[in-house]
């Protein structure tokens, strides 16, 4: 969240408090005690080592909806690395909590797999024809919408689409283990 909220505006109406969060955050003088104290400072100390000027990063490598605006590339802004994993943690976190919520609070089986995917906007679109055409969209709190697809036959196996703040879209598919191996048992 902190890496996200240091990259959304301050006056973005879907993600209001967000950035002033993720600020407070690293802000060792808020510190509860001196544990706390030292967190913020790695964090900070961490977030700072991290950030590379906007232009030195290949467009291609940016989170979609997360790129530099042309004017952020003329005033030398920065650009903050996310790791590919941490994003699929994130979205393999919010798929079980909104399966949980959606699914009359069950929970993900363990035979069934969650598979976050880094799609273009190509594959973006079909997803979201897919949950238009076969699913439903719920708004869950200031700024989450969740689009979900599923089977009627598996109660469990769906398809997401996770909308945060208006500019974070994960998808991300959860299917039986067994069926997409083609094992009938």
């Amino acid at each position: 969240m902190i890496r996200f909220g240091l990259c959304v505006g301050a006056t973005e109406f879907a993600s209001l408090g967000i950035s002033d969060k993720a600020l407070r955050a690293l802000d060792p003088t808020l510190a509860r005690d001196d544990v706390d104290r030292e967190r913020r400072l790695f964090k900070r100390t961490q977030i700072l080592e991290e950030l590379q000027c906007a232009t030195e990063v290949p467009r291609r490598t940016f989170v979609s909806r997360f790129e530099p605006a042309p004017r952020d590339w003329a005033l030398g802004r920065y650009a903050l690395k996310l790791p590919r994993e941490n994003l699929r943690m994130l979205g393999k976190k919010l798929v079980c909590g909104a399966a949980y919520v959606l699914n009359e609070r069950s929970y993900i089986e363990v035979d069934h797999m969650i598979t976050v995917h880094v799609v273009n906007a190509a594959g973006a679109a079909y997803a979201n024809d897919f949950i238009d055409n076969y699913g439903s969209r719920t708004h869950r709190g200031p700024g989450i919408v969740i689009g979900m697809a599923r089977p009627a036959e598996d109660s469990q196996s769906a398809m997401f689409e996770i909308l945060i703040w208006d500019r974070l879209v994960l998808h991300a598919t959860v299917v039986d283990v067994h069926s997409a191996l083609g094992d009938e048992s």
